[in-house]
């Protein structure tokens, strides 16, 4: 009980604002694993939390206004920290044709004229993506299921890849994951998602995720040669993108 409830700190510490000081945590598979299950529950919780500030902030202001802001809070509450995987992904991407060492480039703090050319049109598509969900008529609908999605993609992410032998808290994740702990994970979720839309919009989410998260992993591991904690980031920001989008037209009254 104890690493399920650790596990699910850690997992607030990593993708979050919210810090932990994890040097109090005993590592084992089990903390780990909770840490990876808990990535969802973390997106249930935003998509929440974004939902409520919403109404709440739409009793003394327009919705327009107020949809833009949530969804800068949104990018707040998990501390930039993927955007910062897209960019570095893209300068690393253009730099594999100058034969660069790739890791290296991704480890540089700096970046590059790409990423910040690539960081400025995502923030700008995902801002006018939740902006659309926001003053949409199922608006925490979209929102659950975006952001347990996408997050749900880095189990899938690493069950059919290795990360890099640097990647040490992936790997960690890799380790403790199993066939049988995946499809557990799968069903729940599965499950989770028909109780919201039925089962066929579930079928074709679940599969639009699965298929992209590959495409994007197995593109990505031709080009760099590898799979590291960047390109997880990267992976979440793209899936979630595309499901916002996905979600506004399979959803729409």
């Amino acid at each position: 009980m104890r690493d399920i409830l650790n596990g699910f700190l850690l997992a607030i510490s990593y993708f979050t604002i919210f810090t932990i000081n994890i040097k109090k945590f005993k590592e084992s598979k089990r903390l780990y694993l909770s840490t990876l299950f808990s990535f969802p529950l973390i997106g249930v919780i935003f998509a929440i939390l974004l939902y409520f500030i919403f109404e709440t902030l739409t009793l003394f202001y327009k919705e327009y206004y107020i949809a833009i802001f949530c969804s800068l809070i949104y990018f707040i509450l998990y501390g930039f920290l993927h955007l910062d995987a897209l960019a570095d992904i893209v300068d690393a991407y253009f730099a594999s044709f100058s034969n660069k060492n790739i890791y290296e480039v991704l480890k540089d703090s700096h970046i590059g004229a790409m990423g910040v050319c690539s960081l400025i049109i995502f923030i700008a598509l995902k801002t006018l993506a939740l902006y659309e969900v926001f003053l949409s008529q199922n608006t925490l609908l979209i929102l659950i299921i975006a952001f347990t999605l996408s997050r749900f993609s880095i189990t899938v992410l690493l069950l059919h890849y290795k990360p890099h032998q640097k990647s040490i808290f992936a790997n960690a994740l890799k380790d403790s994951l199993s066939k049988s702990s995946f499809l557990i994970v799968t069903l729940f979720i599965f499950s989770f998602l028909i109780l919201l839309t039925g089962v066929i919009k579930t079928v074709t989410i679940f599969s639009i995720t699965y298929i992209s998260t590959l495409f994007i992993a197995k593109k990505i591991e031709n080009r760099f040669g590898f799979i590291n904690g960047d390109v997880i980031g990267f992976n979440i920001e793209i899936i979630e993108l595309i499901l916002l989008n996905t979600l506004l037209l399979l959803l729409q009254n």
